[in-house]
């Protein structure tokens, strides 16, 4: 044998003894055994170290190495440490970790309410962390962590529960280390806990959004290997109930069957010895709490079974930080694709064949957020679904032929990508928002103080609004009203863009007593631009009609008084302008707050109330063409004047009665100061006064009875209202002087509490009073324009100290914020004279004047930004998955959506952002789903005069009925066609007795077709 061929002969050799290595299948097991201690078990059940030392005894003498993962209350004691002290001492290659379900101690523990009632201590609310609110779950996992390490010295690397949440999952990753997350494996209904969707059986990293999908890109994955409990059958395990998860790698499980140590085996080489994959991995083990009489020895023979392998070379046992070490090191990026029998898995899907059939597909977006993700679960139940393009589970016949090749392109191309439906195409609003800055910077370049305040007033309007009805992990955010007021008006947006004048949310009747003008301007938007109503409403409709509200009424103060500083200042005070709320505040609670104290909201939430904004817009273009006829009364500007005046009752009503009022001032002011003017006058409102009849009553019949006269209702709730000014004191006071006859005391506590109305709602704006000798006598003679905006002003301010509206009292207040922009609107000019007329000398007095003046006026929007708009936690939400069911049910033909009435007693079930159907009565469903409802969002069929109680009284009959004539009558006669039900609602008739077929489902809707 010559050099050469000793040395080849050397080299194959080494090569062939690692070839396991390199080309090779390494393969795995790690036993797991989580511990629970007694602080939840029924009296007279044995000690928790009883059943620990039933499973070391088969460990022990196999020496497998074996992970425990303890409970809160299994380490928390004096018998739990020293037992796993000297445990770890004995056997050093076993593992400690953290079984992450919660008890009341540790809750205590942690300062976090222990949710009460509920039906088992196992209430999926209870225990998992996904039924806490994240910062809650932090502070759960910092006592545990640190309890842990108190107690052993370290922090663990493993951790485990039914369900461990992607929040916490990151949390535990990032801040202690944690490289091994145990959860359960798929099962559809078993212990009210439902996991449907994820790998079958196999490790994998998870993404921060979701512990069921592997990640897809660096950026969103979290470092850790998830580990399955309980890992199913590839074939027998996949169905609905617990028939079919039982069959699985436990002994408890298979042994419920009838099954024996053959059964495990088989499976042990389903998941381990499959050539087809690059490794293998299980998990078994067994908790210590078992009914260890049922098990016999089991337990025991499964570990000799691992054992066996372990021997012939075929496997290795690995503890779960063992095996992440591994699996970090060998795939350092994503995870392999993995096969299992039938089921093929990569990061981008999980297919389920069956002889040539596709049984379940499931095509994964890493954003896709899991239920819970960032708000608390509140039910007993667990519902964990990714979303899914073939379920047979679910949907029998929605089984497929795998007649092409399983890969990602072939997948999306037949079944499409999974997307978050709803979802905003952000390089769009970028480069709106960069248009808008671009064109203002444009035409405003050679005025930069205006630019400034154009920009930044443009923004702070704009934030209310812009942060809602986008998708985030929690869901679609509503901030402010908009999770009422924005649902509603997209409802009649989208009903509205089919030229329908049906009421959305009570169907086979008409939209009556509302004005629809900003409605139908965003609708027609949408059906030129194609653009989404949502889009269109809550991004760009906002920052448009800020920078034209701020442009026009810079455009108007300046084309009336000449003078850019006075113009300038109306705009801030437009704007900015705020009350005296936050003094009270920071006298009251040591902060800033208090936009609504005084009860009318501050120039901030303009936007929030669009057909407010846009009123204002056509209100402005009003005036600038007034005065255009005031100096040329012509045909032409006669008619754009009655046209602007005549339709701006449909767009926001208040400000129509208002246009109108002024226009009958202007009139009687020219009967005695301008009677040559007096029939131009007369044609202007009679020509607005007719538009606005011929566009209103059509659709406001019973518009008057709307309104219900109460003197002075404002003023004394502002007293009485704990949320408003709360000076109950007085309020006593003025109650005892009316009560007593003492009459001059209790109109002096009237007049007090009118004047702290009034000047508390305005606050810098007050400033607007000393306009033209609006306090003083005025020694000129009063101009056309300002017979306009004085009857304005009169009528904006007594309109809501007089009458409240029906249904909702406070409705009336939008008259004042009328009052509040024309009187900033004062405030402007009379801050701009006073630059303008003071002499050098008096420049820095005016300065400083100024600057307080401008301190002063900021508070209300700052505070109100930061607190109510732009917090990260919204008050409202529509979960991915009702958005998901939402974006199905749009897609169906047209029909009229029966949905369970709101529910009160919700609101206090859900913790914030709470879904929208607890948060309150609200037009989403048909807001969402573009369909008309048979009963939806009570509070606006109240505002609108609609007798919705009794249609109220028979939907909850329908849902609690087992009459199936009735049932089937009622869905015939109403002519509902779907019925959307969330989870927690459901309707005592089964789908036979109505004639229904499911049509959708996931965690959280159910969507019924009735035929």
């Amino acid at each position: 044998m010559t050099t050469r061929q000793k040395f080849f002969l050397i080299f194959l050799f080494f090569f062939l003894l690692s070839a396991k290595n390199v080309f090779g299948r390494d393969s795995f097991v790690t036993v797991v055994n989580p511990v629970r201690g007694n602080e939840l078990s029924d009296l007279g059940n044995p000690f928790f170290l009883e059943g620990v030392n039933k499973l070391l005894a088969p460990l022990n003498q196999k020496k497998i190495p074996a992970v425990w993962l303890l409970r809160y209350d299994a380490f928390s004691n004096k018998e739990g440490t020293t037992f796993f002290k000297k445990l770890v001492l004995e056997r050093q290659e076993d593992e400690l970790g953290i079984f992450l379900e919660i008890t009341p101690l540790l809750a205590k523990m942690a300062e976090v309410a222990y949710p009460q009632g509920g039906v088992f201590w196992h209430d999926a609310n209870k225990i998992f962390l996904s039924g806490y609110r994240p910062e809650e779950r932090t502070k759960l996992i910092d006592v545990v962590f640190g309890n842990f390490k108190e107690f052993f010295g370290f922090y663990p690397k493993s951790v485990g529960a039914w369900h461990i949440d992607a929040y916490s999952a990151q949390y535990m990753s990032e801040k202690y280390g944690v490289t091994g997350v145990l959860i359960c494996a798929d099962q559809f209904g078993t212990d009210g806990y439902q996991i449907w969707g994820g790998w079958w059986g196999i490790p994998y990293y998870p993404s921060k959004y979701n512990i069921l999908i592997p990640a897809q890109t660096k950026k969103n994955k979290i470092d850790a290997v998830v580990f399955w409990w309980a890992a199913r059958d590839p074939n027998l395990g996949y169905g609905g109930s617990v028939i079919e998860s039982t069959y699985s790698v436990q002994a408890n499980d298979f042994l419920g069957h009838g099954l024996d140590t053959v059964y495990f085996r088989k499976l042990m080489s389903d998941y381990l010895f499959d050539n087809r994959n690059q490794f293998g991995q299980l998990t078994i083990g067994l908790e210590n709490d078992n009914n260890w009489e049922k098990l016999g020895d089991e337990f025991d023979r499964q570990i000799e079974a691992v054992k066996q392998e372990i021997n012939n070379g075929n496997l290795k046992a690995a503890t779960m930080s063992d095996f992440s070490q591994w699996y970090r090191k060998k795939y350092n990026s994503f995870s392999p694709d993995h096969l299992v029998d039938g089921w093929k898995m990569s990061t981008d899907y999980r297919v389920g064949l069956d002889k040539g059939k596709i049984v379940d597909l499931r095509i994964y977006n890493e954003q896709w957020p899991e239920a819970n993700l960032l708000t608390a679960n509140p039910w007993g139940t667990l519902s964990l679904n990714n979303p899914y393009k073939i379920d047979t589970v679910r949907f029998n016949d929605s089984v497929k032929i795998a007649d092409f090749e399983i890969n990602k392109d072939e997948l999306i191309k037949r079944f499409g990508s999974q997307k978050i439906p709803f979802k905003s195409n952000n390089l769009l609003l970028l480069l709106f928002y960069s248009s808008t800055f671009l064109l203002l910077t444009y035409f405003l370049r050679k005025n930069l103080s205006l630019l400034i305040l154009v920009i930044f007033g443009s923004a702070c309007l704009s934030l209310p609004m812009i942060k809602s009805g986008l998708v985030y992990p929690f869901g679609m955010g509503f901030w402010g009203p908009n999770g009422h007021d924005g649902v509603w008006h997209l409802a009649l947006i989208n009903q509205l863009k089919n030229f329908s004048l049906a009421n959305p949310v009570f169907s086979g009747t008409r939209l009556t007593n509302y004005h629809f003008g900003f409605d139908f301007m965003v609708a027609l938007l949408s059906q030129l631009t194609t653009l989404s109503p949502l889009v269109l409403y809550f991004q760009i409709a906002p920052l448009l009609m800020a920078v034209l509200i701020g442009v026009l009424t810079y455009k108007f103060v300046v084309k009336w008084v000449d003078s850019k500083k006075s113009a300038w200042w109306a705009m801030f005070f437009v704007y900015f302008g705020g009350s005296w709320g936050w003094l009270v505040s920071l006298f009251k609670a040591g902060n800033l707050g208090g936009e609504s104290t005084f009860w009318a909201n501050q120039s901030i939430s303009s936007l929030i109330n669009p057909p407010y904004a846009l009123s204002l817009i056509v209100l402005l273009l009003g005036l600038i063409k007034l005065l255009d006829y005031f100096k040329n009364p012509d045909k032409k500007g006669l008619i754009i004047c009655c046209v602007l005046f005549g339709i701006l009752i449909q767009i926001k009503v208040y400000a129509g009665i208002i246009a109108i009022g002024s226009l009958f001032c202007l009139l009687f002011g020219s009967l005695i100061f301008y009677r040559i003017k007096f029939k131009e006058i007369f044609g202007l409102l009679l020509g607005s006064f007719l538009i606005s009849i011929v566009i209103f009553l059509p659709f406001n019949l019973k518009a008057g009875s709307l309104l219900v006269f109460s003197p002075l209702w404002f003023p004394r709730t502002m007293l009485a209202y704990g949320d408003r000014l709360g000076w109950f004191r007085l309020e006593s006071a003025r109650i005892a002087y009316l009560n007593s006859g003492k009459w001059l005391r209790w109109v002096l506590a009237e007049g007090l509490a009118l004047a702290i109305f009034i000047f508390g709602n305005l606050g810098t704006r007050v400033v607007g009073f000393f306009y033209g000798g609006l306090l003083g006598k005025s020694k000129r003679k009063i101009t056309q324009i300002e017979f306009f905006l004085f009857g304005a002003v009169i009528i904006s301010l007594v309109m809501p100290l007089l009458f409240i509206q029906k249904g909702n009292s406070w409705n009336t207040i939008q008259f004042f914020y009328y009052f509040q922009f024309f009187m900033a609107i004062f405030a402007g000019i009379v801050v701009g004279e006073l630059w303008k007329t003071s002499g050098k000398k008096y420049q820095i007095f005016i300065s400083v004047t100024s600057a307080v003046i401008i301190i002063l006026t900021l508070p209300t929007t700052i505070d109100t930004l930061k607190n109510n708009y732009l917090p990260n936690r919204a008050p409202a939400r529509i979960s991915i998955e009702e958005l998901e069911a939402l974006d199905f049910l749009k897609k169906q033909t047209e029909g009229t959506i029966l949905t369970f009435p709101y529910n009160f007693d919700w609101k206090a079930k859900f913790s914030e952002p709470r879904p929208l159907y607890a948060y309150e009565t609200s037009a989403y469903v048909s807001a969402l789903s573009a369909h008309r409802t048979f009963s939806e969002d009570e509070m606006n069929l109240e505002i609108t005069g609609f007798e919705w109680k009794p249609r109220k009284a028979e939907v909850i009959k329908f849902f609690l009925t087992a009459d199936q004539l009735w049932g089937k009558t009622f869905l015939q006669e109403n002519k509902i066609k779907y019925i959307y039900l969330v989870k927690g609602q459901k309707m005592n008739l089964g789908l036979g007795d109505i004639g229904g077929e499911k049509i959708f489902e996931n965690g959280e809707v159910s969507i019924f077709r009735v035929k």
